[in-house]
């Protein structure tokens, strides 16, 4: 469902290499956080920030160019382990009401199982559609037990992945990478992976869990 233009100033769009799309978080006024599965293979990226409509040329938006991408030293393709990287922003980004800043979970946050998380990003809207939703939607998602987790996706998932039930056929999608999940405003999540076969076959969500990476 597309939200109102703008009331996710946190959300970053991000173009990969010029081709690829992923979404990302401004976390500082230096930094950007995404997926490594995004970004392990970037020579450059175009951060774009306070965009409602990526496909148009929006007077809220700007956009930048990066070279310093940061992926986890210890990402792993094969298992999506440590599946986070920071884009380092050339200059620091001046915030206002369109650009801001999410607050991220502290290394000292329970698990999040029974809360109500929201999904943002300009993935695609469904199996049948293979290009990105121009402009920002969201979706409300349960967070699930990394247990009940683990019964679709076995060992893949671990204590640094929190998930999302795919209860009503609903969650993450191709394009959403990387984009932010959020419980009451606070980040908790960075969008992972969904099942290899489609998006809407009511499987779990997979995030890289915010709090793991904290010191």
């Amino acid at each position: 469902m597309t939200v109102t233009p703008n009331s996710v100033p946190y959300q970053v769009a991000i173009y990969i290499n010029g081709r690829s799309f992923c979404g990302g978080s401004l976390i500082s006024r230096n930094f950007v956080l995404t997926a490594a599965h995004c970004t392990v293979s970037a020579s450059f990226v175009e951060l774009i920030f306070g965009a409602h409509n990526v496909q148009a040329a929006e007077s809220t938006q700007v956009r930048v160019t990066s070279m310093n991408i940061i992926n986890h030293g210890q990402y792993n393709p094969s298992t999506l382990l440590n599946d986070v990287a920071l884009v380092r922003i050339p200059s620091a980004i001046s915030l206002n009401a369109n650009i801001q800043i999410v607050a991220l979970a502290p290394a000292t946050a329970g698990t999040y199982a029974g809360s109500v998380a929201r999904l943002t990003g300009w993935g695609r809207i469904s199996d049948a559609i293979d290009v990105i939703s121009p402009t920002l939607g969201g979706v409300n998602l349960n967070i699930i037990t990394n247990s009940v987790c683990a019964s679709s996706f076995g060992n893949i998932i671990q204590s640094s992945t929190i998930c999302t039930s795919g209860a009503d056929i609903v969650g993450a999608c191709n394009g959403d990478s990387g984009g932010p999940l959020t419980v009451n405003g606070i980040q908790v999540g960075v969008t992972s992976f969904v099942a290899y076969r489609g998006c809407e076959l009511g499987l779990p969500s997979g995030f890289a869990r915010v709090s793991a990476f904290r010191s």
